[in-house]
């Protein structure tokens, strides 16, 4: 199999000298798996996005792959707050919303009338300002208005985080497809397949 002399000799070149050497076992193999329009696609990919050295495309693949945890990781801090602020608009509506009414249940001489009149509500405004107590983390709870604005652009950046990831994901899936392909031309896993038996063979003899 064709062997790189150091990671710092142009991959480009290591690829193009490989397919040349087409008796070389490693042309074989990959003769075998491939074919040369997948090989012209990897020369071409490489090409495109300055992937010259081996390192730097181990480089990108790490970076692409570190990103995309990222983001993922983003993306769940987002979502965590979106939800509370969803939780607050919805009890804070059902707050204000029932609040005469519970004031008028206070106010009220025949309680117990009143109450079966308006069970659905009082029970919902109790529920609702236990629930803003044990979340109100201030002196005060945030406006429904500024709730309302925050809503939006946590959408607005979940959308995005969303799209970012989705594209992270194909860029790394394509590296990885590309790296194998570069992997599987120049013999490398051949050559590491190689060395692990040489060691086991060096312990046995010991």
């Amino acid at each position: 199999a064709f062997r790189r002399e150091s990671k710092g000799v142009s991959l480009i070149i290591d690829i193009q000298n490989c397919l040349k050497a087409q008796e070389s076992k490693g042309y074989e193999h990959w003769a075998k798996i491939n074919n040369l329009k997948q090989a012209s696609a990897t020369l071409n990919y490489l090409t495109e996005n300055n992937l010259l050295k081996y390192a730097d495309l181990e480089a990108k693949m790490a970076d692409l792959t570190s990103s995309y945890q990222k983001t993922g990781s983003d993306l769940k801090k987002f979502e965590k707050r979106l939800k509370q602020v969803q939780l607050l608009i919805k009890h804070i509506s059902q707050y204000q919303r029932t609040k005469p009414v519970y004031d008028q249940y206070r106010k009220a001489k025949k309680r117990d009338e009143y109450f079966k009149q308006h069970s659905a509500d009082i029970t919902i405004y109790e529920a609702s300002r236990d629930t803003l107590k044990a979340m109100q983390t201030g002196d005060k709870l945030p406006g429904l208005s500024s709730l309302v604005s925050e809503q939006e652009r946590l959408v607005q950046e979940q959308q995005r985080l969303y799209d970012e990831r989705h594209k992270l994901d194909k860029d790394r899936k394509k590296i990885e497809t590309m790296k194998r392909n570069v992997d599987s031309i120049l013999g490398i896993g051949q050559e590491r397949m190689e060395a692990n038996q040489e060691v086991v063979k060096d312990n046995n003899r010991e």
